[in-house]
């Protein structure tokens, strides 16, 4: 009836404009506010999923990696919220995300060529030094030539090895007291990464709450 009464008198284009900026901006508040809420479940999730390994990867949180970004100008009344993880690398179609593996499961094998993944041991605090890394790197690039005469590879069941740099000696050729081998990293053929968690739960569960926000927030105006 009110638009009716509009066409009558001679004003239902702005009426019809007033209600969509209405309707929009209620359609941008529920989706802001939806986007929000699902980063920060998001976020928790993954804490939990790394709580025990996050201190290895880097010294902030991974989820610190999982970032949301609205678009507000899909159309008149469309606002639309977008979360994805920016631990990776390459651009574009080309980014290669590092928490994907964990959500979906999969298995890693080498490229380019390379028989083995070098796998860098942790190092002090459970937290793969750059120190660690660099001593790793240098042993395969040894490999063949080997630049440090103390280090060598062990073999393992599986086609595996095991880096390993011999302590140090004294000038008779004897091993200093309390000295130890190191262990550098392993080749590897594959590694087999278990799938940690599913956010089905929570994405289903925000599709749920942002049409009951939606429903508030029209049924307010």
């Amino acid at each position: 009836m009110t638009r009716l009464t509009a066409a009558l008198q001679g004003n239902l284009a702005q009426y019809m404009r007033e209600e969509s900026s209405l309707v929009g901006g209620a359609v941008k508040g529920a989706v802001t506010s939806g986007t929000l809420r699902t980063l920060a479940a998001v976020r928790a999730h993954v804490d939990r999923i790394f709580a025990s390994s996050a201190a290895r990867i880097t010294r902030r949180k991974v989820s610190g990696a999982i970032r949301s970004r609205i678009y507000p100008n899909q159309g008149p009344i469309t606002t639309a919220g977008f979360i994805n993880s920016r631990l990776g690398r390459g651009r574009g179609s080309q980014f290669e995300d590092f928490l994907l593996p964990h959500f979906r499961g999969a298995t890693v094998r080498p490229t380019r060529g390379s028989r083995y993944l070098a796998v860098a041991a942790p190092g002090a605090g459970g937290r793969v030094s750059a120190g660690a890394q660099s001593r790793l790197a240098q042993a395969l690039a040894g490999l063949g030539i080997g630049a440090d005469p103390r280090i060598r590879m062990i073999p393992l069941p599986g086609g595996r090895f095991v880096i390993v740099r011999d302590p140090t000696t004294t000038k008779r050729g004897k091993l200093r007291r309390g000295a130890r081998s190191e262990v550098l990293g392993w080749l590897v053929r594959r590694v087999q990464v278990r799938a940690k968690g599913d956010i089905g739960p929570i994405v289903e569960q925000s599709a749920n709450d942002l049409a009951r926000d939606l429903l508030a927030r029209l049924g307010s105006r």
